[in-house]
């Protein structure tokens, strides 16, 4: 199960983080850049000691801090005049930022053992009722003709699906990739749906709460074990598309800051901006970011500005949304 005290741990740093952006922006409009940037600063090195966490949770925490910071930093390029100090240092702290996790790395090798941890707990737990006299449940597995979960069979399901999350995407062409990623989705919606119809409690205890644990009628030995195995994958897993586009989002948006602060520093240097975004390699950066097949970024000169952006707008359930990433600076 997810252990929500540590949870509660992780989402205790987005205060002093969200504190922080708050004073930036303030101090911002208030013409201190130099305080700005440093409590900008101090929130992005947060976000890089919390991206070092083992497991999704305290990534997903860090990755939203540090879009935060890269929301404050897109403010402070739009509406500030920064020193050439100063944009060298943020091209330097971005640049020290580890990639965020892609593909495989997305479900770290915690949420397997959380996995293997919490099989580990139900077995014993249910071995221990079953050890117990006086309380039915031997009566009752006898009567149905069944035995205990197999739970090496339960750790094999859920050890497959932890495979497949965990295949090194970085290796597979894009028609492998996407391939790869229908049959994920594929299996964890199957997975998912099986689960929901469980409706699994989270006491530890054998109550009416976990009656899921219990064989039902009509119910096969190896179908009783496969059922256990995936209602605690799902349980303590969670579905990578999320975390997927948190975490490309973050390495969209660190990659086009860089080129926004390079931008300055180009026109700091030479009087204006460039005419092609080409213009800033080798001298401000060693290489423009990988191109969005899907949102390509879109830069554009103004008399006094220029506008990066990639943004689209797209359908969804709740109507129109707006997608990717825009700088906007207008001196």
């Amino acid at each position: 199960m997810l252990d929500f005290g540590e949870t509660a741990l992780w989402a205790n740093t987005r205060s002093p983080a969200g504190a922080m952006w708050s004073r930036s922006m303030l101090r911002l409009g208030e013409g201190d850049v130099e305080g700005a940037w440093d409590d900008l600063a101090a929130c992005e090195r947060m976000a890089g000691l919390m991206a070092k966490a083992p497991d999704l949770i305290g990534k997903l925490m860090a990755a939203g801090i540090h879009q935060g910071t890269m929301e404050g930093m897109r403010g402070m390029i739009e509406h500030g005049e920064l020193p050439a100090g100063m944009l060298r240092e943020m091209d330097a702290l971005l640049k020290e930022q580890k990639p965020w996790p892609k593909g495989g790395e997305i479900v770290p090798q915690s949420d397997r053992y959380m996995f293997l941890t919490n099989v580990s707990i139900y077995a014993k737990g249910l071995q221990e009722a079953w050890d117990t006299s006086g309380n039915g449940l031997k009566e009752q597995y006898q009567a149905a003709g069944m035995r205990l979960p197999d739970w090496n069979r339960a750790m094999r399901l859920g050890n497959q699906m932890y495979d497949m999350l965990q295949a090194d995407e970085t290796r597979m062409s894009a028609q492998q990739r996407a391939e790869h990623r229908r049959v994920i989705g594929a299996r964890i919606g199957e997975m998912t749906a099986f689960y929901e119809t469980s409706k699994p409690g989270w006491k530890a205890d054998l109550t009416v709460d976990n009656t899921w644990l219990m064989p039902r009628v009509g119910e096969k030995q190896d179908a009783y074990s496969d059922r256990i195995g995936t209602v605690v994958a799902i349980m303590v897993s969670e579905k990578p598309e999320g975390p997927r586009r948190s975490f490309d989002r973050c390495n969209e948006w660190t990659a086009w800051t860089r080129v926004a602060a390079a931008l300055l520093r180009y026109r700091q240097d030479r009087g204006g901006y460039p005419a092609d975004l080409k213009a800033l390699v080798p001298g401000y950066l060693a290489a423009l970011p990988e191109a969005n097949a899907e949102r390509p970024m879109r830069y554009e000169t103004a008399a006094k500005g220029f506008v990066l952006t990639n943004e689209s707008t797209a359908t969804t359930q709740k109507g129109s949304a707006k997608w990717g990433f825009t700088i906007r600076r207008e001196r």
